[in-house]
């Protein structure tokens, strides 16, 4: 209870604190400089349709080569002996008490 008091006490300390500031207020010519240091014309940076092209025909590439590697990954890929043991005894081994 007393702990709750200091915390509003140092509350009401510190926006009583603040009764006093006035705002910052630019300088009058601050906008005029600002401005000044502003680019006068937009400068739009085209990329030319062949360079989007080639950028196109490198990602249907790389897009192909990465299908062709997964495919072939998982078509070559060989089970691991002790899965495979594992799997054969589960599925040919129905005894439960042997």
């Amino acid at each position: 209870m007393k702990e709750m008091k200091n915390k509003e006490q140092w509350a009401n300390e510190v926006l009583q604190s603040l009764e006093g500031i006035q705002r910052a207020e630019p300088s009058a010519d601050l906008f005029a400089k600002i401005s000044q240091k502003l680019p006068k014309e937009k400068v739009i940076k085209m990329i030319p349709l062949k360079h989007l092209k080639w950028v196109a025909a490198a990602a249907c590439v790389l897009i192909v080569i990465n299908i062709f590697v997964f495919k072939s990954s998982i078509q070559t890929e060989q089970p691991n002996d002790y899965n495979y043991k594992v799997e054969n005894n589960l599925l040919t081994n129905y005894s439960i008490y042997d």
